[in-house]
C-alpha cells in the first residue's frame, strides 16, 4: 500500500466534498478506537484540516510517555492489516496508516447506512 498516494487520494475526497463532517467523525471514532485500546489520554479536541490530524496524531505516537504503549491494541481496533509490520514504518508513516484505516471504516460506515423497514436509510 503506498500510503502517500492513498492519502492524496482521501484528502482529495475532503476538499472535493468539503466535508468537514467527515473528517470530525473520523477524529471520533479514532478516540473511540485508543479508548477501546486502552489509551484514554488521546487528545480530544478535532484537528481542523488533514494536515492537522496527522501532526497530532504524529506527535501522539513520538510523545515519550507513549514509548512503553502496546500499538498492538491499538492496530487492532484500527484494524491494521496483520501483514504490514508496522515496527517497519516511521511515526510519521503509522500515524497516516492510522488514519487511513480509520477514514475506510467512516466511509463504509457512511456509504452502507442501515435501512427501515420501509427501505429508508436511518438517520
Amino acid at each position: 500500500m503506498d500510503i502517500t498516494l492513498e492519502l492524496g487520494k482521501i484528502e482529495r475526497h475532503l476538499l472535493d466534498s468539503n466535508n468537514r463532517k467527515l473528517l470530525d467523525e473520523c477524529w471520533s471514532q479514532l478516540v473511540k478506537d485508543f479508548n477501546l485500546a486502552g489509551i484514554s489520554d488521546f487528545p480530544t479536541s478535532n484537528p481542523i484540516d488533514l494536515n492537522a490530524f496527522i501532526s497530532t496524531l504524529f506527535e501522539f505516537i513520538n510523545s515519550p510517555k507513549n514509548k512503553t504503549t502496546n500499538w498492538d491494541s491499538v492496530n487492532y481496533r484500527v484494524d491494521i492489516p496483520s501483514e504490514i509490520d508496522c515496527s517497519m514504518l516511521s511515526n510519521e508513516n503509522y500515524a497516516r496508516l492510522l488514519f487511513i484505516r480509520v477514514f475506510q471504516k467512516v466511509w463504509f460506515r457512511n456509504q452502507y447506512q442501515p435501512l427501515d423497514s420501509k427501505g429508508q436509510i436511518q438517520r
